[in-house]
């Protein structure tokens, strides 16, 4: 197959469109007209694409603020583990942080309000919306209420998540006065421009029209812009402009535009070529970064559409690699046969528990063991041995938090960090898993020389000054020592709190 270069094709291709502009050129008077009004109307509704993009900016501008609060360890902390007056002293400390808000309030995952409801500008129609957002139903966004004209408002809700878990909103409403003064600031002469609601519903409107009493629908164009990230859209109304002065100045270049776009097009063929070179070029260097495991591909950037698939391809397949190398990692801190944490991931986790006792939150860390398990694994063999451990597993998780830390740290041996619980507590914990631990062994068929397993446990409470969690790991063994020598299946308290 004869092979072409890149620029043998790109001079064949710059003179066949040198050849379809000399003819096109001779009937180019006859829809010139058309031509400009269209490209005005492409013009315009760049310009307007940009005004609503200006529009979603400044709701992002909001919901970015509100993002950064929800994703602060004080907001969890307030709706997790906070009071109602906390709460209500850290609503007010932050809303001068929001620009022209009027409320802002946190929900519990119930969507009670933290703190007292009167002191808050929350109507009912702003209950109804963070309802329907708990619940997952569709309702218009950012939904506006005019109901009380001195706030009018538009209301943003955003999920605060801890671990994972919902566990409250954070909500805020912003005066309708933010829209009007920023179309007011977008709205150009000829224009009226309106923004309005998913439900058709108008929300501030701006006219500057010369003639505000036309009526010619012929006279202006109108054109509807999408708000991204919401149910808005900017309606335009924009008066058309007279050309006749833009076809008189067009009919005199026209002469020489032939012989200007002809040492334009030269001039282009040659960057392109160029700019087709340099991407080609990064996509070898990125591939060679790939084989060696090398690449950074914060630095690279492609000059062409078309070749910037091609990169985010590869960047994409070095990002998979470097997540598969996240789940390697996450993979080797999990118990195979339980699910739970290993000793590794334990003690990893387990730190969390004296970070926790450093801001007076109390946590308390049980240690447990399966009494008469080496009978099951000699009696009923290994397969029973291992059920046996699924089993307990599956109450550990069933009887503890999400919040709480459980893994098994080898054999039959695991342990539990229940966060925000004291010992007290910890010793009905243990008796609610042990009791439901024996329910769950019905399905095994023990023989007269097979006892079923019960559990033994040793409790300790996470200090201050626990260097690490093998600290309160040693204190709980030594309580599990006692407990052990005190008959088994019970819970002994470590000696040392």
């Amino acid at each position: 197959m004869h092979k072409r270069s890149l620029k043998q094709l790109t001079f064949r291709y710059v003179l066949v469109m040198l050849s379809l502009i000399i003819s096109f050129s001779l009937i180019s008077f006859i829809s010139i007209k058309k031509l400009l009004d269209e490209n005005q109307q492409q013009k315009q509704l760049e310009s307007l694409k940009i005004k609503a993009y200006n529009i979603s900016v400044r709701l992002n501008f909001y919901r970015e603020i509100m993002k950064g609060l929800s994703q602060e360890e004080k907001t969890k902390e307030i709706i997790v583990f906070g009071t109602n007056n906390e709460a209500q002293l850290w609503a007010k400390n932050i809303q001068p942080l929001i620009p022209d808000s009027i409320s802002v309030a946190l929900f519990n995952e119930d969507g009670i309000i933290l703190g007292r409801k009167e002191d808050f500008r929350v109507g009912e129609l702003c209950y109804a919306d963070l309802h329907n957002f708990l619940v997952g139903i569709n309702f218009k966004k950012p939904a506006i209420h005019r109901n009380v004209p001195a706030y009018a408002h538009f209301d943003l809700l955003y999920n605060v998540i801890s671990e994972g878990d919902i566990v409250g909103v954070l909500f805020a409403s912003i005066k309708l006065s933010v829209l009007q003064n920023l179309l007011n600031e977008l709205t150009e002469k000829n224009q009226h421009l309106k923004l309005i609601s998913g439900d058709e519903e108008l929300i501030v409107d701006a006219n500057y029209h010369i003639n505000k009493k036309t009526t010619n629908r012929k006279k202006y164009h109108i054109y509807k812009i999408p708000i991204a990230n919401s149910d808005w859209y900017l309606e335009a109304h924009v008066e058309k402009p007279e050309l006749t002065s833009v076809l008189i100045f067009i009919t005199l270049i026209n002469t020489l535009l032939f012989v200007l776009l002809s040492i334009i097009l030269y001039i282009f063929s040659n960057r392109l070529i160029s700019t087709f070179s340099s991407d080609f070029s990064t996509i070898n260097e990125m591939l060679t970064d790939l084989k060696n495991h090398k690449m950074n591909t914060d630095s690279i950037h492609s000059k062409l559409n078309e070749t910037e698939n091609i990169i985010n391809d590869i960047k994409e397949i070095a990002e998979d690699i470097s997540e598969a190398q996240e789940q390697l990692v996450t993979f080797s801190q999990c118990d195979d046969l339980t699910g739970l944490l290993n000793r590794r991931g334990f003690y990893n986790e387990a730190m969390r528990g004296i970070d926790l006792a450093n801001r007076d939150i109390e946590s308390t860390l049980v240690l447990l063991d399966l009494d008469y398990f080496k009978q099951i694994n000699d009696n009923l063999g290994h397969k029973a041995g291992d059920e046996m451990l699924e089993i307990l597993a599956a109450c550990i998780k069933s009887s503890s938090r999400t919040v709480d830390i459980a893994g098994r740290l080898g054999g039959d041996e695991f342990s539990v960090v229940l966060v925000k619980c004291n010992i007290e507590n910890a010793f009905l914990w243990y008796e609610k898993l042990s009791t439901e631990f024996t329910k769950q062994q019905n399905k095994f068929d023990f023989s007269d020389n097979t006892k079923p397993c019960s559990l033994s446990a040793g409790c300790t409470k996470i200090k201050k000054d626990d260097a690490d969690i093998s600290f309160a790991i040693s204190r709980a063994d030594d309580a599990l020592y006692a407990a052990k020598a005190a008959g088994r299946a019970n819970i002994k308290g470590s000696l040392s709190d």
